[in-house]
């Protein structure tokens, strides 16, 4: 956009439109100062606006996703268990501790030598 002749883009229509005389460099061409600033703020304003519908659109992608796609059918629930969970069954609670306290006292007896 910064390439694009500030006339094509409307601002010799607008300084026609105020009554003003542009400045003109060497060459007699007309100067636009304004151009560049309000060029990268267009810019910079349509980035935003594009960045914030592609992340709304995303976030409604991630949804149906998470609702539709990775999803447990109900009557599997109570099948399914993950690693980090384990440890909320009593069962498997009881066996745990057990492990670790004949570890704890296999660990005291190798310690303390023979009597």
């Amino acid at each position: 956009m910064l390439a694009a002749d500030p006339e094509t883009l409307g601002f010799a229509a607008k300084a026609a439109a105020e009554n003003t005389i542009p400045d003109t460099d060497g060459d007699g061409n007309p100067i636009y100062p304004e151009a560049r600033a309000e060029i990268e703020e267009g810019v910079h304003m349509l980035e935003t606006l594009l960045e914030a519908n592609v992340d709304k659109n995303f976030d409604k992608l991630e949804i149906y996703v998470l609702r539709n796609v990775l999803t447990v059918p109900e009557e599997l629930v109570p099948w399914v268990r993950l690693g980090h969970y384990e440890v909320c069954y009593p069962k498997l609670l009881v066996q745990r501790l057990c492990q670790y306290v004949h570890g704890s006292h296999v660990l005291d007896l190798s310690l303390s030598g023979p009597p």
